[in-house]
């Protein structure tokens, strides 16, 4: 074993750009296959990659940590799939957890090694892949005749009466449900809302069943483009934490073309219509303001922010018909009707969930698949609760959650300096955090996202930077 473990530290093998090539092009074959069909391509590569990069990062003193906070997700996973069954979400969910936390170590003990033409190749290609959709070719869309995302411009009150309708189907549905030979089924409390099932603990009426609003409909008139992106959301992030890098580069370089593809990135970042990485670079940057600008500044920015608020409706009135009304709709939706929200509902059903935990669920968790049927049951559509770290508790217990709370610290630790020093940094990691709570990271390939983020710190050793 030792042999084989110097042989693979010594071979061409070991070598960070490699790893990141090796994983891209398993992803672009995953995301070209999954057009057509559902075949697992990027999972399977990243389970036989994992030990290869233990192997090729393991030194016992720096390693350690690194390797308990696995085997704290690694046992609770096991002891899921043994007690409840196996799925296959399971282990999606568990090896992108556990390449999160070893890549990021790779990449550290490597950083010297990380180099600028990677990330250019890596721009190009997911550039190439996003462009796609200005043929109208998404994927997943083709297989319904149909595009990726809703028409903008349909006729409101017939979107708003197709949403009544099925609230009333839904309602009669549950109504259905509640009686059994003649007899309803009532929760302890004895209130006929509550459905009392056998693999359940007593569940509400879901939030989806609230009365329609007018202003209900703003979040499904959604415009999602990917390409061949297997989710919107993947190209988001990726446009996104490359922009802050091309920015980066563009302050140490001052390469006016670099400007030009940062705003390249920013347009398609927009047209993918994925919100959260644009929220999360937003707070992130006014974060930033408020620590380190001056009074004036900060209140400028404050100002601008009143207004964008204070006009809503009007900006939202003025690009009804462009890419950028869902981005205004949010604010609308924030202000005026805030448990529309999609995170709103899943968040709640994830606090009802909780309420229903015992001592050992919160130790060690229920499985991530649990919180899918979780929300099958509650929402009455299967999906996880899009947040690390509710995921991780209801997952993986609150021991999941101190590893993975653990490692974001170490993160910092790591690099604390530059963060505070460095705005691109800084807003990096604060944005990696605010994603990871307002929709997820780690499900968003860190393989790649952490490559930028280690490459960008260890210039900022070697490059003359600003605070």
């Amino acid at each position: 074993m030792n042999n084989f473990a110097s042989f693979v530290r010594t071979s061409k093998l070991n070598d960070p750009n490699l790893i990141f090539a090796i994983f891209l092009v398993g992803f672009f074959i995953d995301s070209v296959l999954n057009f057509f069909h559902p075949i697992p391509v990027l999972v399977p590569l990243m389970m036989v990659m994992l030990p290869i990069i233990w192997l090729l990062s393991w030194n016992y003193k720096q390693s350690l940590p690194f390797a308990i906070a696995s085997l704290v997700f690694i046992l609770p996973a096991i002891a899921h799939n043994l007690i409840f069954g196996f799925h296959k979400k399971n282990i999606s969910d568990l090896v992108f957890i556990l390449v999160f936390i070893a890549i990021y170590h790779y990449y550290s003990i490597n950083s010297l090694s990380l180099k600028n033409n990677t990330l250019f190749i890596f721009a190009i290609m997911i550039t190439l892949m996003f462009s796609f959709t200005f043929f109208d070719l998404d994927s997943g869309a083709w297989k319904t005749n149909k595009p990726h995302y809703e028409d903008n411009t349909e006729n409101f009150e017939q979107l708003l009466s197709i949403a009544e309708e099925s609230q009333r189907m839904q309602k009669d549905t549950l109504a259905s449900k509640t009686t059994t030979s003649g007899k309803e089924k009532t929760s302890k409390t004895g209130d006929p809302r509550f459905l009392k099932d056998k693999s359940a603990p007593d569940v509400p009426l879901p939030q989806i069943l609230k009365p329609v609003k007018p202003k209900d409909i703003l979040e499904y008139l959604r415009t999602y483009r990917n390409g061949l992106f297997r989710l919107p959301h993947i190209a988001a992030y990726f446009f996104g934490f490359l922009l802050l890098w091309f920015c980066f580069r563009y302050t140490i370089t001052k390469q006016p073309w670099l400007m030009v593809l940062s705003g390249l990135l920013l347009l398609m970042m927009l047209l993918t219509n994925v919100r959260t990485v644009l929220v999360a670079l937003v707070i992130s940057l006014l974060i930033f303001v408020f620590f380190k600008k001056k009074l004036s500044f900060k209140i400028g920015i404050l100002a601008v922010v009143a207004l964008v608020f204070i006009f809503r409706n009007h900006l939202y009135a003025l690009f009804q018909d462009t890419f950028l009304s869902s981005y205004f709709s949010m604010l609308i939706t924030f202000t005026e009707n805030f448990s529309r929200f999609s995170r709103f509902m899943l968040w709640k059903s994830w606090f009802h969930e909780l309420s229903n935990f015992g001592v050992l669920d919160f130790l060690t968790g229920k499985s991530f698949y649990s919180s899918l049927k979780a929300n099958s049951r509650n929402l009455f559509f299967a999906e996880w609760f899009h947040n690390d770290f509710m995921s991780i508790v209801y997952a993986y217990g609150v021991f999941g959650l101190t590893a993975f709370i653990w490692f974001f610290i170490r993160i910092y630790c790591d690099h604390s300096r530059i963060i505070r020093s460095n705005p691109f940094v800084f807003i990096f990691y604060a944005s990696m955090v605010l994603t990871s709570f307002l929709n997820g990271y780690y499900y968003y390939h860190p393989v790649f996202l952490l490559y930028i983020f280690i490459l960008m710190s260890e210039e900022v050793n070697t490059k003359p930077t600003f605070s």
